[in-house]
C-alpha cells in the first residue's frame, strides 16, 4: 500500500461513529511506531488522538521516552511530542529527561 493511501486511511479513522475499536486502536498504535514513513506515523498518532484516544497516546510516548534503550524510538517520541498540541503535563519527566541524555542525538 502508498504511503499516501495509508495517511488517507488514518484521516478516516476520527471520522467513525463511535471511534475506533480496540484491535484498530492497537494497530494504530503499530503503525505510529513501526510504519517506515515518517508522515504516516504521525498520521496514525493524530487519528489516535482526534478519535478521542489521546491519553493511549501520551501514554505510548511516556512509556518509549522513559522505558526504551533505544535511542531512534526516544527520538521519534520527541518528534510526536512537537506534533501534539498541546502536550500534557505528564510528557515533561521523559523530555527532562531526554535533555539530559548522554546520546547527543536526543
Amino acid at each position: 500500500v502508498h504511503w499516501k493511501q495509508k495517511i488517507a486511511g488514518c484521516s478516516l479513522v476520527p471520522l467513525l461513529h463511535n471511534g475506533p475499536k480496540r484491535d484498530l486502536q492497537e494497530r494504530l498504535i503499530t503503525v505510529m511506531w513501526h510504519d517506515w514513513h515518517s508522515k504516516v506515523r504521525e498520521a496514525a498518532a493524530r487519528a489516535l488522538g482526534l478519535s478521542g484516544n489521546g491519553v493511549l497516546v501520551h501514554d505510548q510516548i511516556c512509556a518509549k521516552l522513559t522505558d526504551t534503550e533505544n535511542e531512534d524510538l526516544r527520538l521519534d517520541a520527541l518528534h510526536k511530542i512537537r506534533e501534539l498540541k498541546p502536550p500534557t503535563r505528564r510528557l515533561i519527566p521523559g523530555l527532562l529527561a531526554c535533555l539530559e541524555d548522554e546520546v547527543t542525538s536526543i
